[in-house]
């Protein structure tokens, strides 16, 4: 183990500085079991992308919007979020449709339309909408209803 605390604890002397990385050191070994139990719980209910993005937010060191892999893919982008489950955001997007030409979406296989936002519902909004779905795995098949994200399509 290293430790530096004149970087660390600037404000401290050297022998208070290091007894302060050992004190954290201490809490963060008995910290850790309570933390994993928790981080996996949030892994299993939501999986691996939310509980990165989770822990990464929690140290306060990036967000999903800050990595070179989000600037590299979305520069000059503009987005918002919407949450289709909710009355409020259905509407959004059923108001969205209504002025666009074509929707695009890579949820997994009929995430759509259990969201209510399928083909036939949304030509119902807008009857000449063009809808590409491309779920990683497909629509149908044997792999359909795995999911999948960012560059694991390159090994399929």
């Amino acid at each position: 183990m290293i430790v530096f605390p004149k970087l660390v604890f600037p404000f401290a002397t050297a022998l208070t500085g290091t007894l302060y990385s050992f004190a954290i050191f201490t809490l963060a070994f008995f910290a850790r079991p309570f933390g994993t139990a928790i981080f996996t719980r949030i892994d299993r209910r939501h999986g691996k992308a939310v509980r990165l993005t989770l822990a990464l937010f929690l140290l306060g060191i990036a967000g999903i919007n800050r990595s070179g892999y989000f600037a590299s893919r979305n520069t000059g982008k503009k987005s918002f979020t919407v949450d289709p489950k909710t009355e409020e955001g259905h509407a959004l997007v059923l108001d969205l449709v209504r002025q666009s030409d074509v929707v695009t979406n890579n949820f997994g296989a009929g995430a759509m339309d259990r969201m209510g936002l399928g083909y036939e519902a949304l030509r119902a909004v807008k009857e000449d909408i063009i809808c590409l779905s491309m779920p990683m795995y497909g629509e149908s098949g044997p792999l359909a209803g795995m999911l999948g994200l960012g560059m694991t399509i390159s090994g399929v």
